[in-house]
């Protein structure tokens, strides 16, 4: 039989066992999940250097645009760029066979566009002179109009931005002194390099070479009417062996005065910037010593 000594050590013993497990599952219960530790923070990406001189920046980002600076989309307002006006006088536009007294300026005038909108109709414009503002119109003088040179006002031509010419006309019973244009509340003056006279050229051609009459290989269109005096004028004419002088009359400027025969020869002629008016525009060829 255990002696009861004994039986009490062993008591104590598995007293002393079972508050030390009930400790250790204290410690364990009341001890919170390790948790794993965060990786390091990824390198931010390498920044794109920027070319010197070049408005890019790195990245995809924007720069920002500053206060009061204009949208990219904003409107612009339409603006002459240039001016030509051809001046008709009375004695012309008689000798050409228009029968009229009065003064007829022709325009054209180039006009920058960003929006297709904005009006470019000829009654938008107005001739400013000392003795007062003309307003312009549709060119509308019959004999003019049937001219190469002076285009007729085509709206349908104008439906897009960018540089366009709008073609306008202005009538008038006494000489103007055409100064600016206004357009839009804007003025644009008119320089004197961009006035210009209209010639009259009645009948037609001659050409004479000793007393015969020679036949134009090419007979240009400019034979007859109204010509600006601010072009150059060619005629093609077939001339026998032999050295030539050229001769125009009074106003015409020959650029060839002196030329070979035995082949076919290009004639080129200027007109002095005045109201020439001719019957008949004889151009001679004169044998040369």
């Amino acid at each position: 039989m255990i002696p009861s000594v004994v039986l009490y050590a062993i008591a104590v013993a598995l007293a002393i066992l079972l508050a030390a497990c009930v400790v250790l599952a204290y410690i364990l219960t009341a001890q919170p999940a390790a948790r794993p530790a965060a990786p390091p923070p990824a390198a931010p990406p390498p920044q794109k250097q920027q070319a010197a001189g070049s408005g890019e920046t790195g990245g995809s980002q924007k720069p920002q645009r500053g206060a009061g600076a204009a949208a990219p989309s904003e409107a612009r307002e339409p603006q002459i760029t240039d001016v030509k006006v051809y001046t008709f006088t009375p004695e012309v536009l008689r000798k050409c066979g228009v029968g009229s007294a009065a003064w007829y300026y022709y325009f054209n005038i180039t006009v920058e566009r960003f929006t297709a909108g904005d009006p470019v109709y000829p009654t938008h414009f107005r001739a400013l002179t000392p003795e007062g503002p003309g307003d312009l119109n549709y060119p509308s003088h019959p004999a003019i109009l049937e001219e190469y040179y002076f285009p007729r006002y085509n709206e349908s031509s104008l439906n897009r931005t960018g540089v366009i010419n709008v073609y306008a006309g202005l009538q008038s019973s006494v000489q103007l002194d055409i100064t600016y244009i206004e357009y839009r509340g804007r003025q644009y003056r008119i320089s004197d390099s961009n006035k210009f006279f209209v010639v009259c050229i009645g009948k037609g051609i001659l050409l004479k070479t000793d007393n015969t009459i020679l036949r134009p290989l090419h007979m240009p269109q400019w034979s007859l009417g109204l010509l600006p005096a601010d072009r150059r004028y060619t005629i093609v004419v077939y001339l026998p062996r032999g050295r030539y002088e050229v001769r125009g009359p009074s106003g015409v400027a020959v650029e060839q005065q002196v030329v070979e025969g035995g082949r076919n020869v290009t004639v080129v002629l200027r007109f002095d910037n005045k109201p020439l008016a001719y019957d008949e525009l004889v151009i001679e060829f004169r044998k040369a010593g």
